[in-house]
């Protein structure tokens, strides 16, 4: 019997590879090499991603690196003080990130005995892991195909679908979820949302994309439409700017500080009493008012030290420091004490803090 063309071999077009596959090839040849990548165990992906979280590649690399020296499995930071913990990530910022990193040690060696998460359901019960973590974690470390939504994810994939409007709402980032499935590959999971992060940093940059280098780009809506690098459109927050008055509060060979709570901006770091200057407020009045509120004592200003201007992600403050004298003992409550001012490098501390101590043993020297 004679075959036809239709269905004779030599008439077969070639199936062209799948849009994953394309995308691990170009992950294999211009992945990034990042520390954690050369391990392969759950708990150096817990670590990393945790300090990856709204901070760049280049700032978390010598982190992580100390951090593991110090703290090299899930059991050694379960069982290392908190203090100490704190000081390992001091510099590194949004801090609560530390603390729930911390309790999520404790609660694997502990409660779990020693076992990681299975999952993503799982992954998202621990402290401080949340959507994007979970998936992530759950890709890299269980081998569970899912789609991770971070900021470089979400640029990729917004552009790659052709999506249009808020690239941030439920539906957005459920569509992202459902359809982005596409690239991740099923056998190696972890690789490919590893591999779309790549992608974001070395080619589906912001600004002027070189389209011309991505291995999936005969399938992306944006390029095909014409303009990928105008989506999507983003929304400049506007940055705050406040005024703060802190508080020396020396006593002898020591001064009076307090940690932060838990959760919220400087989480679990050790502070200077004070707060913001308000309305129609000097900062000597603010001082005084905010350590009567705060801690119930009466102090008098006797010191100006040098203005402290500091940038964060979302604000720009001016810190006006004061030495000042207070009346009374050290506040009962609160979780604050004198600490010896030779021991003030011991405790972590807001980066703004390192330029008052500065001025201050400068003018204490003198």
């Amino acid at each position: 019997m004679i075959k036809s063309a239709a269905t004779s071999p030599k008439a077969k077009t070639r199936k062209s590879p799948a849009l994953s596959t394309l995308l691990l090839r170009w992950y294999r040849r211009r992945g990034r090499e990042l520390p954690w990548r050369r391990r392969s165990d759950p708990y150096s992906a817990l670590v990393s991603e945790a300090m990856l979280q709204q901070t760049t590649v280049s700032a978390v690399i010598p982190y992580y690196e100390r951090w593991m020296r110090v703290f090299p499995d899930v059991k050694t930071l379960a069982e290392a003080d908190r203090d100490h913990v704190m000081k390992m990530w001091e510099g590194l910022g949004y801090y609560s990130r530390a603390v729930s990193l911390h309790k999520a040690a404790g609660m694997i060696a502990h409660k779990r005995q020693g076992r990681f998460p299975e999952n993503e359901d799982h992954w998202r019960k621990l402290p401080g892991v949340g959507a994007y973590t979970a998936a992530a974690l759950a890709a890299i470390v269980s081998g569970q195909r899912v789609v991770a939504i971070d900021g470089l994810a979400r640029r990729v994939l917004f552009r790659f679908l052709g999506m249009t409007g808020n690239a941030q709402n439920a539906r957005a980032v459920s569509k992202m979820r459902e359809e982005g499935l596409i690239l991740i590959a099923a056998k190696r999971p972890g690789d490919s949302v590893q591999a779309i992060m790549d992608l974001a940093t070395a080619v589906c940059t912001k600004n002027n994309p070189r389209c011309d280098e991505c291995p999936v780009s005969r399938a992306c809506a944006a390029l095909a439409a014409g303009d990928p690098g105008r989506l999507p459109a983003i929304k400049r927050k506007k940055i705050e700017s406040i005024e703060v008055a802190v508080g020396l509060w020396v006593r002898g060979e020591t001064v009076y500080m307090q940690r932060r709570p838990d959760k919220g901006l400087f989480a679990g770091l050790w502070e200077l009493p004070g707060g913001k200057v308000e309305k129609g407020e000097t900062p000597e009045q603010a001082l005084v008012r905010e350590f009567q509120e705060e801690l119930h004592r009466r102090v008098r200003p006797v010191l100006s030290l040098s203005v402290v201007r500091h940038s964060y992600t979302s604000f720009k403050v001016r810190i006006h420091p004061f030495v000042v004298r207070g009346v009374g003992q050290a506040p009962k409550s609160g979780d604050g004490h004198f600490i010896p001012l030779d021991k003030i490098g011991d405790y972590a501390q807001p980066a703004a803090n390192k330029k008052i101590w500065r001025d201050f043993f400068q003018r204490k020297g003198s």
